[in-house]
């Protein structure tokens, strides 16, 4: 075996071991953003459920409100 072989196969496990790294570096990167996207879209939809919610509440208890006043109105 010559010195350029022994050279090639040297360089073998270190560019393996770079690789890993590298891979598990970005997969648990991959993992835990995509976890923190979803629990965002999570918190957005759940507080623009509930502003809905409560537009629709308070626009029910306006016309409820107006259909009262106008009951009694029409009682007087």
């Amino acid at each position: 075996m010559n010195s350029a072989s022994k050279y090639a196969l040297s360089k073998v496990p270190e560019v393996t071991l770079i690789f890993w790294v590298i891979k598990i570096f970005a997969t648990t990167l991959i993992d835990k953003g995509s976890v923190v996207i979803a629990i965002l879209l999570a918190w957005w939809l759940l507080k623009e459920a509930i502003t809905l919610r409560l537009i629709i509440r308070c626009l029910a208890d306006c016309c409820w409100l107006v259909c009262l006043l106008l009951l009694r109105n029409k009682a007087v």
